[in-house]
C-alpha cells in the first residue's frame, strides 16, 4: 500500500471515530436497488424501473459498498490475475487470484476522488464504511493480513492504522446514526481465555462490558439500538458449533436464536443483517440464507441464495446464478426481479 500519507496516532480506538450524522449528499439513490452487471455498478427503482448506470470502468467492477450517507461507493477494481501464492509441484500450473485496486467515487458528481493501487506481489481489501465517511481495509501478501488503513473520502486521503486497533476496528460494528459502537477484546491464555464485548456511547465516550463468551463474532446492533446479535463458535468432541445469540443490553437478557454444526462465514457486514423493524434477523453462510424472527426462531426460512438484503420490514432482495429476486416473507413468494444481476443492495435513505 502506499505509504506517503499522514499517519494517525490514536490515543484511544474508541475516540477515532467521534459521533456526528454526515449530511447526506443530493445523490437521489435513496430508497433504491444498486447491483452490478457487466461488471459496472447501475441502479434501478424498486419496481424495476429507470435502470441507471453509476461507474464507468470498461467492466472492471468486482464489488461494491455505498456509505451510510450514500454520497460515495467504494468499489474493487481489477486490475489484472496473477499466479496464486504457494508451493506448487513441477509443471503445475498455479489456480489464478485477481488483484484489484479501491477507488472511491463521489456520487454528488461522479468523480472519481481517490483510487489506491497495492504494490507489487501484494492485495488490499475494503471491509467496511465506518462513521465520518471513513473507510476501513486491510493488506495482504497473498496468506495472511499485513496491515490496516483508512481511506477518507471527505479528504480523498490514506493513512495507515496500528495492526491492533486496526483489527479490532474490523471486527466492529456501528449504529446507523454512527452513535453506538460494538467491539470485542480477547483476555487470558488456555483455559483463562475469553472474548468481551463491549458497547461505547460514541458522543459521551462512556463504554461497558456486556459480556464475556469463549467466542465472540460478528456482532451487529439492532436498528433501535438496544440488542446485539452475535456468532458464538465452540468446540465439543472435536466438532465445531455455532451458535447465534441476541443481547438485550437494556434488559440484559441473553437469548439463543439458533445452535448447529460449525459452518463457514463470509465476515464482515455479510454475516448477520437486521430487518429495519428489528423483528428479523437474516443469517448468511456460503450456500443459503436463514432468516429467524426473534421472538419465534423456530420459524426459520431458508433461501438459496447469495448477498441478501434487506429492501423493507417483510422482504428481502437476493441473487443465485445470475439473477436478482425478491422474497417476501408474509406470503413466503418468490419473484424474479432482475436478470444478469448480481450483489443486490437496498439502498436506505438516510
Amino acid at each position: 500500500m502506499q505509504r506517503t500519507t499522514i499517519r494517525i496516532i490514536l490515543l484511544s480506538i474508541l475516540i477515532f471515530l467521534p459521533a456526528g450524522e454526515i449530511p447526506a449528499g443530493d445523490t437521489g439513490f435513496g430508497d433504491k436497488v444498486a447491483f452490478l452487471r457487466s461488471r459496472e455498478i447501475w441502479l434501478v427503482d424498486q419496481d424495476g424501473g429507470n435502470v441507471r448506470r453509476v461507474t464507468d470502468t470498461g467492466g472492471k467492477v468486482k464489488d461494491f459498498l455505498f456509505s451510510p450517507s450514500l454520497s460515495y461507493v467504494a468499489y474493487s477494481k481489477r486490475i489484472k490475475t496473477v499466479d496464486e501464492p504457494g508451493l506448487w509441484e513441477k509443471g503445475e500450473k498455479p489456480p489464478q487470484r485477481l488483484v484489484c485496486s479501491i477507488a472511491i467515487q463521489d456520487l454528488r458528481n461522479q468523480k472519481i476522488i481517490y483510487e489506491m493501487i497495492p504494490p507489487e506481489g501484494e492485495w488490499i481489501y475494503r471491509d467496511k464504511w465506518m462513521p465520518k465517511e471513513l473507510l476501513l481495509g486491510h493488506g495482504s501478501s497473498g496468506f495472511d493480513v499485513s496491515g490496516f488503513f483508512v481511506l477518507d473520502a471527505r479528504e480523498g486521503r490514506q493513512s495507515e492504522l496500528e495492526y491492533e486497533q486496526g483489527s479490532r476496528l474490523m471486527e466492529s460494528d456501528f449504529s446507523p446514526d454512527g452513535s453506538m459502537q460494538a467491539y470485542v477484546k480477547d483476555t487470558g491464555v488456555g483455559k483463562d481465555f475469553k472474548t468481551n464485548l463491549y458497547l461505547v456511547d460514541l458522543k459521551s465516550k462512556a463504554e461497558r462490558l456486556l459480556l464475556s463468551k469463549r467466542s465472540v463474532l460478528s456482532p451487529k446492533i439492532s436498528p433501535d439500538k438496544t440488542r446485539i446479535a452475535f456468532f458464538e463458535v465452540e468446540e465439543r468432541e472435536k466438532k465445531g458449533f455455532d451458535t447465534l445469540w441476541v443481547h438485550d443490553f437494556q434488559k440484559n437478557l441473553l437469548k439463543k436464536l439458533y445452535h448447529g454444526p460449525a459452518k463457514p462465514k463470509f465476515g464482515g457486514v455479510n454475516d448477520l443483517a437486521w430487518s429495519p423493524d428489528g423483528r428479523y434477523i437474516a443469517v448468511s453462510f456460503p450456500s443459503h440464507t436463514l432468516l429467524l424472527e426473534i421472538e419465534n426462531p423456530a420459524h426459520v426460512r431458508r433461501i438459496r441464495g447469495k448477498d441478501l438484503s434487506w429492501a423493507s420490514n417483510h422482504s428481502v432482495i437476493y441473487f443465485e446464478e445470475n439473477r436478482v429476486y425478491k422474497y417476501r416473507l408474509d406470503t413466503r413468494k418468490t419473484d424474479p426481479f432482475l436478470e444478469n444481476a448480481t450483489i443486490p443492495l437496498f439502498l436506505t435513505s438516510p
